[in-house]
């Protein structure tokens, strides 16, 4: 269950909220006048976030080129390699 606190807890207590997000490894959901309104999470678990997304979409682009034939063989991106 995600942990959600106000802004005024987020103002009132910052070091508990940075430790929680930094021991837990998990974001805060933070409300302001009662609605959801960020997601506070530690830099580290921001940037493991995000290089999954990178990682997903090199993937995808790769299944898109696989799908649409636009591959080559293996020794002849060899030889471009080792040529240049």
């Amino acid at each position: 269950m995600p942990k959600i606190v106000s802004s005024t807890i987020l103002r009132n207590e910052y070091n508990d909220v940075s430790l929680f997000c930094h021991q837990k490894q998990e974001p805060i959901f933070i409300t302001k006048n009662g609605q959801g309104d960020l997601a506070v999470l530690s830099i580290e678990k921001y940037e493991e976030i995000f290089q999954k997304i990178e990682l997903y979409k090199k993937l995808y682009e790769g299944l898109n080129d696989f799908e649409s034939g636009n591959i080559k063989p293996y020794r002849e991106i060899r030889n471009e390699i080792l040529d240049a």
